[in-house]
């Protein structure tokens, strides 16, 4: 999951968008009322460490 927010002058959306096109299965959210690092970004890259977590076997275990 790539989360980017629209207004982030850093890092243009057109970066996230080149990447999503070139990886068929990922997702591509883009947070139209923030910048770099707001409150829906956070919540959504929680969201995507979550999801993470339950597919990525434990190290050791």
């Amino acid at each position: 999951m790539l989360v980017h927010g629209r207004r982030d002058i850093s890092g243009p959306v057109i970066t996230p968008w080149h990447l999503h096109r070139a990886w068929p299965s990922s997702e591509l959210h883009v947070v139209e009322s923030e910048g770099h690092g707001g409150e829906d970004e956070m919540e959504l890259t929680c969201r995507a460490i979550d999801r993470l977590a339950l597919v990525v076997p434990r190290a050791g275990g």
